[in-house]
């Protein structure tokens, strides 16, 4: 019945009196005592405008609206309103913009248009006029047909693009789909970056999901093309030592050197490395081509395990799941020797034999090789060369570092005489390889000589040092200890900042002869009688910086990149993207070929070009005009205000630090 509805329980009931009856409003003082008492009311803004003007309060429940010093404004701030945005696809789908189509194949639709045209309304419609009816994507590749608006012509569907084959059954991919991945692996950019560049260029591009299969399966292509290189690569190397008599061809020496894809080694926030793929190269030293022969990648990324361990999947990659792209544990370390090991199976498939590797001083790849090598010979070893250019890094930093008498720089503060230790350290490295270089040429390599020679040869640099050259002229080597003709003036380390002489103690002569003996020692010299380097490696390493950045993480398709720039290296870039557009079943047009036969040749010349002699002359007489104009306006030159820990508290001392020691050690 009418009357009967069951009223809420918030309603206001017969009687009810308001708790705020009888009483008076007084106004209230804003505590925070904002300057501006005034009560500003605004405008209901947009979801934007509101974003910007309010932010979170301190607990967190309300939005609030703050100055510059984080006090409340007097401003009321209405709920956003909710403004339709405008949507792209309501607009008319018009045909326009750019498109990436085969020329040949257009020539023969608009053939084909005009044929059947003619045949079928040559009487209605002599002169047509033609213009697109639908057209069909394929990521980047088109399919379009047109109609004409005079009759009712309309032309079936014209494929614009090329096919691969992939000898399986369905629509064949386009060509150019393919293409674009390929490219991308030797650059620092993504399918999103693509998909931008695209956009820029006015050109639909394909979905997202479309493109990452594509550029997963090329990746795998790259890969596998790259092998096939590197093992060509590899007879080689074997077939030119056959060529030279050697009696053990298939026996050569390699240079190894790990990257990590982190700029630090360790994290402030996550445990253990901070660093989620490792990778090292195999470079042949047995040519002057220096070829990357085999390697490895250890990869802790895997997505789809990151994805289903989200959804509460109890996923351990690698390998627990399909499609896993990890072939090392997330808790596990990347390991120089491991990568080694696999360098060394590598070339064991092959029936190499390794029997010298350089490396640099941080890792233990060599021992990885000789347990591979074992595999086919229990009892061969593999001698582990050093790197000349690491050891003179370390000789350089144990010098900077290392706790000279006061007297011995010259210099009238400390900060000076620092300075002047760094110079004299740049200058004990470039000496130490100077002497090196210079018995090697002298004794053409015979190092029964040059043990021999090396302790007259470092006393007579000690004591050159020390202000005596008498014993100079005939075994200092690159001293004549002449007044013009010394090693004072010939260095552009000390001549550059007018260095003349070190006031060296007994104890500091001693110190000099160690840092000289860590790159002129008999041991040392041993390790570096090949004159072999990893600086190869580095080269390759910086060229990885450009396809496998640092900063940005390629889980999925890392291992496609890496082969794709070892493709490049070994090839050069031209013939590297023949030999992969040939691989994926697709043609180059012959000036396309021309400029990438182009683009080959001057890179060829630029990596001959710097082992020229007077390339080398020049570029060192560049440096030493550099740090001559450097020395004289360092004094007059605005000095760097960069200072770390500007705003670093300072620690308070411990209970125990102002107590007396009896023993300060």
């Amino acid at each position: 019945m009418k009357g009967d509805t069951k009223r809420r329980k918030n309603h206001f009931q017969p009687g009810n009196i308001p708790k705020n009856k009888g009483q008076t409003l007084m106004p209230v003082e804003d505590q925070a005592g904002h300057p501006n008492d005034r009560t500003v009311f605004t405008r209901r803004l947009t979801t934007e405008e509101f974003k910007l003007v309010t932010k979170p309060s301190h607990d967190g429940r309300s939005l609030i609206a703050s100055d510059t010093e984080d006090r409340p404004c007097p401003a009321r701030i209405l709920r956003p309103s909710t403004v339709p945005q405008e949507d792209s696809d309501s607009e008319p789908d018009n045909i326009e913009g750019n498109r990436i189509i085969d020329v040949l194949l257009m020539v023969k639709m608009w053939n084909s248009v005009f044929r059947l045209h003619a045949e079928k309304h040559h009487e209605t419609c002599k002169i047509p006029e033609f213009e697109l009816d639908t057209e069909s994507k394929r990521a980047l590749g088109w399919s379009c047909s047109v109609r004409c608006a005079k009759c009712s012509y309309r032309s079936p569907l014209h494929k614009l693009y090329r096919e691969a084959d992939t000898n399986k059954p369905g629509p064949k991919p386009a060509l150019v789909n393919r293409y674009l991945p390929s490219a991308l692996c030797g650059q620092s950019v993504s399918t999103k970056g693509a998909r931008l560049l695209l956009g820029h260029l006015n050109i639909p591009a394909g979905a997202k999901s479309g493109m990452q299969r594509q550029a997963n399966l090329v990746s795998k292509e790259i890969t596998a093309l790259n092998k096939i290189d590197m093992a060509e690569k590899t007879r080689q190397v074997v077939e030119v030592n056959h060529l030279r008599g050697d009696a053990n061809p298939s026996t050569i020496g390699i240079a190894l050197d790990g990257r990590y894809n982190s700029t630090s080694f360790g994290s402030a926030k996550k445990p253990g490395m901070n660093a989620s793929q490792g990778m090292s190269l195999g470079i042949e030293t047995s040519t002057p081509k220096k070829w990357i022969v085999a390697r490895t990648l250890q990869n802790k990324l895997c997505w789809t395990g990151a994805w289903l361990r989200g959804k509460g999947y109890d996923v351990n990659c690698p390998g627990g799941h399909p499609d896993c792209t990890a072939n090392t544990d997330r808790y596990d370390g990347l390991s120089e020797h491991a990568m080694g090991k696999n360098i060394g199976d590598q070339l064991t498939s092959q029936g190499i034999l390794v029997k010298y590797a350089t490396t640099d001083g941080d890792g233990t790849g060599a021992k990885g090789i000789e347990e591979a090598m074992q595999a086919l010979d229990p009892m061969w070893k593999v001698e582990r060369l050093a790197d000349p250019t690491h050891l003179g890094k370390a000789q350089f930093r144990k010098s900077n570092s290392a706790k000279f008498s006061e007297s011995m720089f010259p210099g009238r503060t400390r900060l000076m005489r620092a300075h002047s230790q760094k110079i004299f350290s740049q200058d004990l490295k470039a000496r130490s390889s100077l002497i090196f270089k210079d018995l090697m040429k002298l004794h053409n390599g015979n190092m029964d000589i040059i043990t021999k020679r090396l302790p007259a040869v470092l006393d007579a640099t000690v004591a050159c040092y020390s202000g005596d050259c008498s014993k100079c002229k005939q075994h200092s080597v690159v001293c004549s200890g002449g007044d013009s003709n010394n090693w004072w003036t010939r260095s552009m380390f000390l001549s550059a900042n007018k260095i003349h002489g070190l006031q060296m103690t007994s104890d500091d002569e001693m110190l000099v002869l160690e840092l000289l003996k860590m790159k002129l020692s008999t041991e040392t010299v041993q390790s570096m009688r090949l004159s072999t380097s990893t600086q190869k490696n580095e080269g390759c390493h910086r060229t990885l910086n450009v396809s496998l950045p640092k900063y940005q993480n390629f889980g999925r398709n890392a291992e496609g990149r890496l082969d794709n720039t070892i493709l490049t290296i070994n090839n050069t870039a031209g013939k590297a993207t023949q030999q992969k557009v040939d691989h994926l079943g697709g043609t180059l047009s012959k000036e396309v070929r021309h400029q990438l036969d182009q683009i080959s040749s001057e890179e060829m010349y630029q990596r001959q070009r710097q082992y020229k002699p007077d390339v080398k002359k020049r570029n060192l007489e560049l440096l030493v005009e550099q740090h001559r104009e450097h020395a004289n306006r360092s004094k007059s030159a605005r000095k760097s205000d960069y200072r770390k820990g500007q705003l670093d508290p300072t620690l308070h001392r411990t209970r125990g630090d102002n107590q007396p020691q009896d023993h300060l050690y």
